[in-house]
Parts: structure tokens; C-alpha cells; sequence
């Protein structure tokens, strides 16, 4: 767990801005360059590069919410994250394939590697429960975003953004 990826945050002063750094492993970094998901994506980088998304996702949300005077819990931030690499990694893969939309097997790729395949082995039961609940909630979102027409996923996806976390959890939980 030391080696993993993270944001780091802390408080310059109290009721102050904070700090924040991303903390990316050097072998994480390493991976990616050597397995390039702008030149392909599989199971040699699909993981790694959903790892740069969530951190970056982590980062760009809570300095939102930050600097809008907003709370954010931790809950919402894995629960954004978990719908940024879905859409992230869609997204690169059809790019990849020159296509405007991924096909079945490849949407059933990336939806079982961002919300089926991790593991959750933090010691603290209740930071496991937390994942799972936001990878059910982020799956949950996707396939309702996928059933609505393509014009109105951006604005779905604004005002869920937008949304607070307790207006995230009774409007999409």
C-alpha cells in the first residue's frame, strides 16, 4: 500500500486552502510508458492507465469542490472516479478503433475491469465497503447514462457533477 498511487492533501493552515500532490509510483509511470494506452489498450494497461484517471479524477474534483467552498466525501470521490475511467477508457478505446462508440465486447471489457475486477485489500473493512458501493453506483450510472439518447448524456453528466453528494445519492443512488 505505500507503493500505490494516491492524492495527497493537507491543510496549509486551519480553515485555510490545501495542498495537494498526486503521487504516482515511478513503476506505475514505467508501465504506461512502456505499454502506451494512447497506442493500445488491454490487459497489459488497462489497469494502470484507470489508476492515472481515478488519481487525476481525485484531484481535479476535489480542487472543484474545494475552491467552491463544497464538501466532497470520499464516497462521492470514488463513486466520480469510478464513472471518469469508464468513460475515459471507452473513450480511448474507440479512438483507438476509429470508431465514435466501442463495441459489446469491448464495453464489457472495460465495465468488468472498472467496476468486477479489483480488488479491494485495504485492511479497513469499512474502505472496502466504500469501493464496492461506489463501483455499484458508478456501474449503475453508466448503464442508465448508456439508455438515454447521446444528446442528453452531456448534460446528464453535468448535472450529475454539479450534484452534491447527497443529491448524488437521491437522484442516482
Amino acid at each position: 500500500a505505500g507503493s500505490a498511487a494516491r492524492l495527497l492533501l493537507r491543510r496549509v493552515a486551519p480553515d485555510a486552502a490545501w495542498a495537494a500532490a498526486l503521487y504516482l509510483p515511478d513503476a506505475l509511470v514505467l508501465h504506461l510508458e512502456r505499454h502506451d494506452p494512447r497506442r493500445a489498450l488491454s490487459a497489459d494497461n488497462v489497469d494502470e492507465f484507470a489508476t492515472l484517471v481515478e488519481e487525476i479524477d481525485h484531484l481535479v474534483t476535489f480542487a472543484e469542490r474545494s475552491t467552491a467552498g463544497a464538501d466532497v466525501s470520499l464516497l462521492e470521490l470514488e463513486w466520480h472516479a469510478a464513472i471518469s475511467k469508464y468513460l475515459t477508457l471507452t473513450h480511448f478505446a474507440a479512438r483507438l478503433a476509429g470508431a465514435s462508440q466501442v463495441g459489446e465486447p469491448v464495453r464489457a471489457f472495460i465495465e468488468h475491469r472498472v467496476f468486477h475486477a479489483g480488488e479491494f485489500c485495504d485492511p479497513d473493512p469499512d474502505v472496502r465497503v466504500r469501493y464496492r458501493e461506489a463501483h455499484r453506483l458508478g456501474l449503475l450510472f453508466v448503464r442508465r447514462l448508456r439508455d438515454q439518447a447521446i444528446a442528453e448524456r452531456v448534460t446528464a453528466l453535468r448535472r450529475f457533477h454539479r450534484a452534491s453528494a447527497r443529491e448524488k445519492l437521491e437522484h442516482y443512488g
